[in-house]
């Protein structure tokens, strides 16, 4: 008769704390994750800057945004069309956040060519090159 109370006792226990620790899971999650999205826009932003103040130049940067087990990246957007008015501004969205809004400091205009340079989740080799012209110029080579 003891067992069966043990056991009793200790499903109770479980089942009232697995809902703390599952949202502290999930926080933690989305808190690594953002960190990992920053990071990598960062780095491709950076590269920009670099080469639009050096007035040319190129680089292949290498981003990963995979997921984890409860929160995975939506979209990620670098830039706008040439001469848009977003064009020095980056944006994700991350499952159940609303859209983060970033900009570049100075203000670098970023382009794929004919709009903004559009990521998914996942590991992806953005080539990032100036020429002199009006905007950096990103693409996805890998």
């Amino acid at each position: 008769m003891e067992l069966p109370l043990r056991l009793l006792v200790s499903s109770v226990v479980v089942g009232l704390t697995l809902p703390a620790i599952v949202s502290g899971f999930s926080a933690l999650e989305y808190a690594q994750l953002s960190v990992r999205v920053t990071e990598g826009l960062d780095a491709i932003v950076h590269a920009a800057q670099d080469f639009y103040l050096a007035g040319g130049g190129a680089q292949t940067v290498r981003v990963d945004f995979g997921g984890a087990v409860t929160v995975h990246v939506e979209y990620i957007t670098i830039g706008d069309a040439r001469g848009g008015p977003w064009s020095a501004t980056v944006s994700y969205k991350l499952t159940g956040l609303s859209p983060v809004f970033l900009l570049s400091d100075p203000p670098i205009p970023m382009t794929s060519g004919d709009g903004p340079l559009r990521l998914g989740p996942g590991r992806h080799v953005v080539r990032v090159s100036y020429d002199g012209n009006d905007a950096v110029l990103l693409e996805v080579v890998g």
